[in-house]
């Protein structure tokens, strides 16, 4: 089997946004390390779309990845905004060659998965631009005894928002203005988390509540 894991984005307004964290849990821990795709990786130049043979890994939403050739296929930090398939996903950034060395790997990297990305969102109403911070105002949340999801301002040291476990609940954040980004240095405005104490099949289902900024 594998893990199942989804993020859905519920709204995405001149203000608010709301998404839904979702993920059976059967093969590992959230933010895993292992090989997604091994030989036939391909990449065309200015193109965020990637295909590849399956590897170890199947790729994740929000999956941090590494690429294992002489030269930089994507910059530093791109993640996968889309799995369209277990060989095919969408990048966070535009591929910077074109590449179809039959050897390359694309290897998921642990520690989080970017759960919003304020830089994908809509734009602010009132010709504001795009949203640079996100406000959270609440997190509704269901967990399966046993494990836990991390929630984080990312940042060169990410700043722990919060930890879900247990059945479920709502935390209210509205009332005294909301949980603002507070990460310092390094601070990109991304929401991100983990699992931990996966073991067997474990789920959970995490509802975000923001405002954009």
């Amino acid at each position: 089997m594998a893990n199942l894991v989804n993020i859905q984005t519920l709204i995405d307004g001149p203000r608010n946004v709301v998404i839904k964290l979702t993920g059976v849990l059967d093969t590992s821990e959230v933010a895993a390390t292992g090989v997604i795709g091994a030989s036939g990786f391909t990449t065309t130049l200015g193109s965020r779309t990637v295909d590849f043979v399956a590897g170890a890994l199947l790729p994740t939403v929000g999956q941090y990845v590494t690429f294992g050739d002489t030269a930089a296929t994507f910059v530093a930090g791109t993640y996968i905004t889309s799995v369209v398939s277990a060989t095919q996903v969408i990048m966070s950034t535009a591929a910077l060659k074109n590449n179809a060395a039959a050897a390359v790997t694309i290897t998921g990297t642990a520690g989080t998965v970017v759960a919003l990305d304020p830089t994908f969102l809509s734009p602010l109403g009132g010709n504001s631009g795009l949203p640079a911070n996100l406000i959270i105002d609440k997190v509704s949340y269901n967990v399966e005894a046993g494990l836990a999801v991390n929630l984080y301002w990312e940042a060169t040291t990410n700043q722990l928002i919060d930890t879900l476990v247990n059945s479920g609940d709502d935390l209210e954040f509205e009332k005294f203005g909301g949980l603002w980004n507070n990460a310092g240095t390094g601070k990109t405005g991304r929401i991100v988390y983990n699992t931990q104490g996966w073991s067997g099949v474990l789920s959970y289902n995490v509802i975000l509540e923001c405002r954009k900024s």
